[in-house]
């Protein structure tokens, strides 16, 4: 039987230092300052990596690169260098690729995506999940209930991901009627292009800022002219910058498994609208930090409150602020620690 571990930061002591792997199997190579072809779930782990290390941990990252250098007090490493090298955690991220050659390190799989059972066969990892029994880490509590049961995992917990410290909002800034919209997939976009053009827009002085979506020339063109701005992928600094300058932060919640720019948009005080689907309704507390609704229309409506009604619009700003404070890193890497010891 599986065990669900809980765990409480109340009362922690780090005990002893630990020797940790991380290990990327999607970064291949490094510059001097940054790693490259690093995404979200990359960032997150050498965002851990590099706080764990402060608590005077010995952290390596493996990647599938010739390379052996030291970044930012973390051991860069060719995983092909370190394989039957003695560690007391090893951490992978959505894969079991690389953990059967360490044998006597406590095995975690950090489940930041749905590990689906044919698409584990197809991979060929579904033998080696059977053979490690890792223990597996989800980032939410949607991720955990729709992870198959089969699956002979040591135990399960839940641990939350933290947001970049870009995105704390120290202070009060002018708002202007900005909706940010930031999810790569396009689903449920065209619905509130549409609201926008026929209730929003004609009713208010705004614009739709819309961050994630490929960029079409022609497309970008024909909406500018409407206040509608496609940016496509920005850097953080950028993005931070305009969330602490909106009002609204719009997201559906199709196929979330987390929906870390929500807990981006509540750090930089500002308020959520959504459908609540998937994991974005464990981001959001109803007429808290945002909205939770049933459709478009209700979606409307609560944009035109947050642009036109200042006193709500300042206290759910406020409660955003207050609601991500618990998932400030220095809390997230605590319950990491607290959890090591837990499975060591």
């Amino acid at each position: 039987m599986v065990q669900k571990i809980n765990i409480h930061i109340n009362g922690f002591k780090k005990l002893k230092s630990l020797k940790i792997l991380f290990i990327l199997n999607s970064i291949s190579r490094i510059n001097k300052n940054t790693l490259t072809h690093c995404g979200g779930i990359e960032f997150l782990n050498l965002f851990l990596a590099k706080l764990l290390a402060k608590q005077k941990n010995s952290i390596y990252v493996a990647i599938e690169s010739k390379i052996n250098k030291k970044f930012q007090n973390i051991n860069i490493t060719y995983i092909k260098k370190i394989k039957n090298k003695r560690f007391d955690i090893v951490i992978n991220s959505n894969s079991v690729k690389n953990l059967n050659f360490f044998k006597k390190a406590k095995k975690i799989i950090w489940l930041h995506n749905k590990l689906q059972i044919e698409k584990a066969f197809r991979r060929g990892e579904l033998f080696n999940i059977f053979k490690n029994k890792p223990n597996v880490v989800f980032v939410s509590k949607f991720l955990m209930s729709n992870t198959s049961n089969l699956y002979p995992f040591k135990n399960k917990i839940i641990i939350p991901n933290g947001y970049h410290p870009l995105f704390n909002n120290k202070k009060k800034n002018i708002r202007k009627n900005l909706i940010i919209w930031t999810n790569q997939r396009s689903k449920g976009l065209q619905n509130i292009i549409d609201i926008f053009e026929s209730s929003i827009e004609p009713n208010s002085d705004s614009k739709l800022l819309i961050f994630g979506v490929k960029k079409n020339k022609k497309k970008s063109f024909y909406y500018k002219s409407k206040k509608i701005i496609f940016f496509g992928r920005v850097n953080r600094k950028k993005l931070a910058n305009y969330f602490k300058i909106a009002k609204v932060f719009l997201h559906p919640g199709f196929d979330e498994t987390f929906c870390i720019s929500a807990l981006e948009a509540s750090a930089s005080g500002l308020p959520i609208i959504t459908l609540g689907k998937t994991a974005l309704k464990e981001r959001v507390i109803n007429n808290y930090n945002g909205f939770i609704v049933k459709n478009y229309e209700d979606i409307s409506c609560k944009i035109l409150e947050l642009f036109n009604d200042t006193e709500t619009f300042n206290k759910m700003s406020k409660n955003a602020i207050t609601y991500s404070k618990r998932y400030n890193w220095n809390k997230i890497t605590t319950l990491w620690s607290k959890y090591f010891y837990k499975i060591k």
